[in-house]
């Protein structure tokens, strides 16, 4: 096995993958760490981050603390096809409470801004 090995790792070291320059992702972020208010559960709601990558298409994601907890999720943003903005953890999560839908509309108008400006 070692043989083996020591044949291989010289080709995989001297290979280089040229990629088409739009397969180079574009990553723009914007730190907030601003109070939302307070979560249907009764903790507080803080925005942390909001990050936009985009590589063909884009996608957003947003990191923020109910509480103690972090979490960090991406979001789909309301438009023609999509009536309500959401969170894609858990599957399609909708916002319970004004501080998690302050949230989603700061992390959209941040997208927006971002796709919006190419």
């Amino acid at each position: 096995m070692r043989l083996y090995l020591s044949k291989i790792i010289p080709l995989v070291g001297s290979l280089i993958i040229f990629a088409p320059p739009d397969a180079i992702a574009n990553t723009y972020a914007k730190t907030y760490n601003q109070y939302m208010g307070t979560a249907s559960t009764g903790e507080s709601v803080t925005l942390i981050s909001v990050k936009t990558q985009i590589r063909g298409g884009y996608g957003s994601w947003v990191k923020y603390k109910i509480g103690q907890d972090i979490v960090e999720t991406g979001i789909v943003c309301p438009d023609k096809y999509t009536p309500r903005g959401y969170f894609t953890d858990q599957g399609t999560r909708y916002p319970q409470s004004a501080a998690t839908k302050k949230v989603l509309a700061i992390a959209c108008a941040y997208e927006n801004s971002i796709v919006n400006k190419r």
